[in-house]
C-alpha cells in the first residue's frame, strides 16, 4: 500500500496542519452544532478527504472521547472501524469527475430521503465537486438547501470558483492551506523512522521544498526514494533518482548567459540533453533558480532567510545575482515559461530551448548597440545570433540597471521619460513602407504579447506610408481605434513591435478614413506622398476650405460659373 494511504490521519489529533480547520469542527461537534452542508477547498494533497472521512467518522461515533481541548471518534466502535475499512454503507463517497451527469444526482436525491442503515447520520463526500455539469449542479441545489435530518454532504474541490455561488451559499466553506516546510520535514522524518529508513536532515528539506507544500506529493516522493536507495537517503540520491540537475550547473547555465556566451550555452544545453536530462525538468529548474536569483536581486538577503534551502544554495545564490543585471534575467525568464509551454507540442524539445537562447542573445545584443550608439543602431544591422562566435570575442558588457533598454517595459519607461524633455528626432528612411506593409503580420504578432488589446486595435488598422516627417502612416475607419492606438503608452508599444521586426524605431501617426478609403480630416491627408496633392503644404494649410467642390456641388446642387 502507498505511504500516503498507509499513514491517513484517521483522527484529528493526526492531521498534520490545518489547524483553523480542526479546531472548528472539533468546536462544532462538542456542541453538537454539525452543519448538513460543508465545503473543503484547497491544492492537492493538503488533507480535504482525510478531514472529509474523519468527520463523518466523528459525527457518527458510538464513544467520541470528549475533552476540554477536542473531540476526538474512538476508532474502536462498530461505527468508526466501518467507516475505517471504507465498508460503512452509510458512507457514499462520489467522485464527480466520474459522474458529471445529472442522472446522477437524481439518483443521488432518490436515496438520501431513505434513513441510514446502520449509522447514525448518512454522509456524501463529493470529490473534485467542480467538475459536475450545470444541470447536476442545478438538481443538487434543492437538496442541499433542505437536505433530511439524517444527511450530510461534505463538497471537496481544488478549483471553489468553479462552483456555482448558489453552491457555496448553502455549504460552511473551510479553506485548506499548504503546509508548512517544517510541518512537511517533520512528518517525513516521522515515516521514515517508521519505515526503518535513514534520512538526512538535508534531504528531507529537499523533499519538502519539491512539494510545494502538499504532503501527499512529499510521501510519494520519499516512497520512490526508497525503492531506489536502501540504505541512507541522501540528498544528491534524490537528484539522481528524479533527474534533477545539481544547482551548480545550473549556476554556470546563467554565468554563460550573463556573460554573453550563448554559443557556449547551447553547447551546454546540447551536453545535458546527451546524458538523458529532460529538458522539461531544465526548463523548471533554471526557472526556479532564476526566480530565486532575481528576487534576491530586488529583496537581497531578507528573500534569502524565507527560503528553506541549505547555507551553501544561499551563498550561491548571493553571488550569482552579480552575474546579469535584473532586467535581463526578468526577459530571460519570460523566454523559458513560454519554452515550457511550448515544449508539450515540440518534437524535437531542444528547438524551443535554442530559439529562447537565440532570441535572448539578439535581444541583448540590440539593447547592447542601442545604449552604446543611438545613431549606429539605427543604420547598422544586428549581428545575426546564427553566426559563431570567435574564441577571442570579449564577453557583452551589461550596464546596470536602468542605464539601457533590457526589457520591453524599461523601454516604454524609457521613452516616456525622454519624452518630457527631449523632442523625438526624424529617424533615416532606411526602413521603406513596402518592408513595413510585408512585415505587417509579424508587428502584430510582435505586440499581441505584450498588450492583445492593443494588437486587436492595430489589426483594424492599415499601414499606407511613411511622411516627409519620417513617420508611418496607419490609416484607421474607426475612430475608437484610431484613438486607443494613439494614447502613449499603447503607441509606444506599436513603435517598440516596429522595431523588434524591422530593426529600426519608425514613430507612428494615426489618420481616420471614411469607409470608401478617403481620409475624414483632408488637412491630415496633404501629408502623405503621392496622395493626389500638389499643391504648396503651406498654402493648403491655410486655404483648405475642408471639403472639394465636387462634394459641395452634389451635397447643395447647382454649378460651377
Amino acid at each position: 500500500m502507498a505511504l500516503y494511504l498507509t499513514y491517513r490521519p484517521q483522527t484529528f489529533n493526526a492531521v498534520v496542519g490545518q489547524t483553523h480547520i480542526v479546531r472548528t469542527l472539533q468546536n462544532a461537534l462538542k456542541d453538537n452544532r454539525i452543519g448538513h452542508a460543508y465545503l473543503f477547498t484547497g491544492p492537492r494533497g493538503t488533507g480535504k478527504t482525510s478531514i472529509a472521512r474523519i468527520l463523518a467518522k466523528a459525527a457518527n461515533c458510538l464513544a467520541p472521547v470528549v475533552t476540554e481541548t477536542g473531540f476526538e471518534p474512538c476508532d474502536q466502535c462498530h461505527s468508526c472501524t466501518s467507516i475505517a475499512r471504507g465498508s460503512a454503507m452509510d458512507i457514499v463517497e462520489i467522485d464527480a469527475a466520474s459522474n458529471t451527469g445529472v442522472d446522477n444526482i437524481r439518483d443521488l436525491r432518490e436515496k438520501i430521503s431513505f434513513r441510514p442503515t446502520e449509522l447514525r447520520y448518512k454522509v456524501y463526500i463529493i470529490d473534485e465537486v467542480h467538475m459536475l455539469s450545470k444541470g447536476a449542479f442545478n438538481a443538487l441545489l434543492k437538496t442541499l438547501e433542505e437536505p433530511p435530518d439524517h444527511a450530510i454532504f461534505i463538497l471537496a474541490t481544488t478549483e471553489p470558483y468553479e462552483v456555482p455561488a448558489t453552491i457555496v451559499s448553502r455549504c460552511q466553506r473551510y479553506d485548506f492551506r499548504f503546509l508548512q516546510h517544517r510541518e512537511i520535514v517533520e512528518q517525513l522524518q516521522k515515516i521514515a523512522e517508521s519505515e526503518h529508513t535513514a534520512l538526512e536532515d538535508t534531504a528531507a528539506d529537499f523533499i519538502a521544498q519539491l512539494s510545494h507544500g502538499a504532503l501527499r506529493d512529499a510521501l510519494s516522493l520519499l516512497e520512490q526514494i526508497m525503492s531506489y536507495q536502501r540504505g541512507t537517503i541522501t540528498r544528491d540520491d534524490i537528484k539522481t533518482a528524479l533527474g534533477i540537475l545539481d544547482q551548480s550547473q545550473i549556476s554556470s547555465f546563467f554565468a554563460l548567459l550573463g556573460a554573453g556566451k550563448t554559443g557556449e550555452a547551447i553547447l551546454a544545453v546540447h551536453r545535458l540533453a546527451g546524458q538523458g536530462q529532460d529538458m522539461g525538468q531544465f526548463i523548471k529548474s533554471c526557472i526556479e533558480y532564476g526566480r530565486q536569483v532575481l528576487l534576491s536581486q530586488l529583496s537581497g538577503k531578507a528573500y534569502l532567510d524565507l527560503l528553506n534551502i541549505s547555507a551553501e544554495d544561499k551563498q550561491a545564490i548571493q553571488e550569482d545575482k552579480k552575474l546579469m543585471d535584473s532586467a535581463k534575467l526578468l526577459a530571460f525568464m519570460k523566454n523559458l515559461l513560454e519554452v515550457k509551454n511550448q515544449l508539450r507540442k515540440s518534437d524535437n524539445p531542444l528547438v524551443p530551448v535554442e530559439l529562447a537562447l537565440l532570441q535572448s542573445f539578439q535581444e541583448t545584443a540590440r539593447n547592447v548597440a542601442v545604449s552604446a550608439s543611438p545613431a549606429a543602431a539605427v543604420s547598422t544591422p544586428a549581428q545575426d545570433p546564427a553566426q559563431p562566435q570567435e574564441d577571442t570575442q570579449q564577453p557583452v558588457p551589461f550596464s546596470a540597471p536602468g542605464k539601457k533598454e533590457s526589457s520591453f517595459a524599461e523601454k516604454i519607461k524609457r521613452k516616456h521619460a525622454e519624452a518630457e524633455t527631449v523632442p523625438d528626432a526624424p529617424s533615416a528612411h532606411t526602413v521603406k513602407e513596402e518592408t513595413i506593409i510585408q512585415k505587417w503580420n509579424q508587428i502584430l504578432d510582435a505586440a499581441k504579447p505584450h498588450n492583445h488589446s492593443v494588437a486587436a486595435f492595430l489589426k483594424g488598422g492599415t499601414p499606407r506610408t511613411i511622411d516627409p516627417e519620417g513617420r508611418l502612416v496607419i490609416e484607421f475607419q474607426y475612430s475608437f481605434h484610431k484613438e486607443q492606438i494613439e494614447k502613449r503608452l499603447n503607441k509606444s508599444i506599436v513603435e517598440d513591435a516596429i522595431f523588434e521586426v524591422c530593426g529600426q524605431r519608425v514613430p507612428i501617426t494615426c489618420l481616420l478614413v471614411a469607409k470608401a478609403g478617403k481620409p475624414t480630416a483632408p488637412a491630415a491627408q496633404k501629408s502623405l506622398p503621392g496622395a493626389g496633392n500638389t499643391a504648396d503644404p503651406k498654402q493648403t494649410s491655410d486655404e483648405s476650405p475642408g471639403i472639394s467642390v465636387d462634394d459641395a456641388l452634389k451635397m447643395f446642387g447647382g454649378k460651377v460659373v
